[in-house]
């Protein structure tokens, strides 16, 4: 078993290959590579032919900025899927210096054409001068269909677009769920809201938090509501209803007259809990108020 990867992927200081400083040809190719530390080759800066043929590289992650006089890059017969944009820039850096640079890429055929790719393609179909094998370059479309290298420019105009809207749809997308999201909320807290502050202060008041005046031993046989504001409802009340209702016998209690001090709603909580029943009286005039 090859074990001649597993060294190379841990040299982050470019010890394997540091001694050889006169190094111009190393000849990698047959050993089964999938990986290789960025500075595997920092203190090699006389090579001219790096060979990594016939390996199993989906990516290939070696800082070349420090082999500025190479000549060849063997990468063919590997499992490329592309060449990230940090590789490619390198490459057209080592290429403005050296025009004999070659760049073998042929044989790969696990090439992607997709929006995370885009760039190598880029490169690819702007910069051809600097691979061999690019006239048999062919890439995979995310449909499991192929294209070779005269119909990439095709290709490439279409992710362009593909890749612009995608995002631009998931960000849509996203903003009408949570629009939706809050409208949802807005209109459950809508219906909902005086349930969850009765529920909150019968809490609150069960736990003795703050102050009311009723506790919720029975301590009267109705409770009873009306719009205060309401004066001819309000002379009815004290003036009819309340003193049949006392005639009759029952106990009640009533918001002006009974409440003390503290939180309005806390003292409603505290009423409706206190009493057996609770006698809501309503008029036209509060709705009409209310359109």
């Amino acid at each position: 078993m090859n074990r001649l990867g597993e060294p190379l992927s841990n040299d982050t200081e470019g010890i394997i290959f540091s001694e050889l400083v006169h190094l111009k040809i190393l000849d990698l190719s047959s050993n089964y590579l999938k990986h290789i530390s960025e500075f595997a080759f920092k203190n090699n800066e006389t090579l001219q032919v790096l060979n990594f043929s016939n390996n199993a590289f989906n990516t290939f992650l070696p800082i070349l900025t420090f082999n500025r006089k190479l000549l060849i890059l063997d990468l063919s017969n590997n499992l490329l899927t592309a060449l990230s944009e940090s590789t490619c820039n390198q490459l057209f850096e080592i290429k403005t210096i050296n025009q004999k640079f070659i760049v073998n890429i042929s044989g790969n055929n696990g090439f992607l054409c997709n929006c995370d790719t885009l760039h190598f393609l880029n490169f690819l179909l702007d910069r051809p001068e600097i691979f061999e094998g690019v006239v048999s370059f062919r890439c995979q479309l995310e449909n499991g269909f192929y294209v070779s290298y005269a119909g990439l420019a095709q290709v490439i105009e279409e992710l362009e677009l593909h890749c612009i809207v995608q995002p631009i749809f998931a960000g849509v997308l996203l903003a009408f769920f949570l629009l939706l999201g809050c409208l949802f909320a807005f209109g459950l807290y809508h219906f909902k809201r005086w349930q969850w502050k009765y529920l909150y202060y019968m809490g609150r008041s069960r736990l003795h938090i703050g102050s009311t005046y009723l506790t919720y031993r029975p301590i009267a046989q109705a409770f009873i509501t009306y719009d205060q504001e309401n004066h001819r409802l309000r002379r009815t009340m004290r003036n009819l209803i309340l003193p049949r209702l006392h005639q009759m016998g029952l106990t009640t209690v009533l918001g002006e007259i009974d409440f003390a001090g503290g939180p309005l709603a806390s003292s409603i909580a505290g009423a409706v809990a206190s009493t057996n029943k609770t006698l809501v009286f309503l008029t036209p005039e509060i709705f009409q108020a209310r359109m």
